[in-house]
């Protein structure tokens, strides 16, 4: 009787340790989620905060008239040809633009050097073009509107 038992604890330990593995592996990746749900969390929450406070801050130190000023320019260019205030169409919404760059201390001048150079690989594959007739002033006075865009 004990030979025919062996082979039975033998495969009752192997189905043991099968599912022993098997609840470590769950265990294991509920435990790997829960790491890396925490750190989006933890990362969503420290970046959206003090971006739209920087936001708010850089808003207040463009004049008003070149923001009016951008505004206007806008309305004269091909911009809305790609662009909106608050969706994405073939380039990204003004309010996404003003959101990523929010606490750029150097956005006015990068974003008015995209305006005139181009680019691409920002915002996808789809390449902004190149407005070279578009000088840097009025480059800077398009980017503060844009960057002053809620």
């Amino acid at each position: 009787m004990s030979c025919q038992q062996a082979p039975l604890l033998r495969v009752n330990t192997n189905l043991q340790m099968g599912q022993t593995k098997s609840k470590m592996k769950r265990i294991a990746f509920a435990g790997i989620c829960f790491v890396l749900i925490a750190w989006k969390e933890s990362s969503l929450n420290t970046t959206s905060g003090p971006k739209q406070n920087s936001q708010q801050k850089q808003v207040k130190q463009y004049a008003k008239k070149d923001i009016e000023d951008g505004k206007q320019l806008i309305a004269k260019s091909d911009c809305a040809t790609c662009h909106r205030s608050d969706f994405k169409l073939i380039g990204p919404a003004y309010k996404d633009v003003a959101i990523k760059y929010a606490a750029s201390a150097t956005a006015t001048t990068y974003l008015a050097n995209k305006i005139i150079k181009g680019g691409s690989g920002v915002w996808g594959e789809i390449p902004m073009t190149p407005h070279t007739n578009v000088s840097l002033r009025d480059g800077e006075k398009l980017a503060k509107y844009i960057l002053s865009v809620k």
